[in-house]
């Protein structure tokens, strides 16, 4: 057999060798520091920016979401941009919601829970001293803010567990405005142990809490829910979410005075320092 060395063959083929072999170095490098576009979802709270969703603030702030790929705009609930509505319209990915999310599941509305923030419901019944209500059989005969009965589960559920007629009250459609209380234009009000109790401290108002938790009734709260299309076509960006998510809510209750101070400069809420203080104390208790 014949064979023809060629020296400068090999060497040609060495050097090529190694400029490829530094191609791809220098390319995975840069690949690794370009980041990958994040996928941009949307989240819908229950209310105005507070405290009470100080972990999804966190998670932004911190980075949670933007290590798992993910650029969530956090939207401001209203009267009429409720958050069930929002999901189910596809509007938003996520949502916040209460009690009113399993109903509405019970119903056949596609929700998947994925977390219960709050482990008890905020949701209390405020009544003037003044009025004689120290205890839910004195609202029979009086003026009573609530939700829908769907949205304030929990009263219900606490009525009938103290066999009350709740048509033997007169409710009436919530302004959501603590002054009506204050005032007395109604004697009891529909509202969060978290936060409208400051208000009414700082008019030197003597109130009443009728706590569900009292009388037999103890749901969960806040709770962090998506759409079955989302699970379904998404389901590592929902877990991706969830964690990132739960993570914001560690930080959060270890740092409130950080979130508040993000609150009132970034997302512009509408409360005090103290206010938000408050909320932040009394929703320890909660999660």
């Amino acid at each position: 057999m014949l064979v023809i060395y060629n020296s400068d063959a090999k060497t040609s083929l060495l050097m090529l060798s190694k400029l490829l072999l530094q191609f791809f170095t220098l390319l995975i490098c840069l690949l690794a520091v370009i980041p990958l576009r994040a996928e941009t979802i949307d989240l819908q709270l229950r209310w105005h920016h507070q405290f009470q969703f100080a972990g999804y603030y966190a998670a932004v702030q911190q980075g949670y979401y933007k290590d798992a790929g993910l650029d969530v705009v956090i939207h401001e609930g209203a009267p009429d941009k409720i958050a069930i509505n929002e999901v189910l319209k596809g509007h938003a990915q996520y949502g916040v919601a209460n009690s009113e999310l399993i109903l509405n599941r019970l119903k056949g509305d596609p929700l998947v829970l994925l977390a219960a923030i709050f482990q008890h419901s905020p949701s209390v019944l405020l009544a003037r001293k003044d009025a004689g209500i120290f205890s839910p059989s004195d609202l029979i005969g009086k003026k009573i803010m609530m939700l829908a009965t769907d949205v304030d589960a929990d009263f219900v559920a606490m009525f009938s567990n103290e066999h009350l007629d709740i048509k033997k009250m007169n409710v009436v459609s919530s302004s959501l405005d603590i002054q009506d209380l204050a005032t007395g234009k109604v004697d009891a009000f529909n509202g969060y142990i978290s936060n409208e109790p400051f208000f009414l401290k700082q008019q030197g108002v003597e109130f009443t809490v009728l706590n569900p938790r009292n009388y037999g009734v103890d749901f969960y709260s806040d709770m962090l829910f998506t759409s079955e299309n989302e699970l379904k076509e998404h389901p590592r960006r929902v877990k991706a979410f969830l964690n990132a998510s739960l993570q914001g809510w560690q930080y959060a209750m270890a740092h409130p005075q950080e979130i508040i101070t993000l609150l009132q400069t970034q997302y512009q809420s509408s409360k005090s320092k103290e206010h938000l203080e408050f909320e932040a104390e009394a929703m320890r208790s909660l999660i």
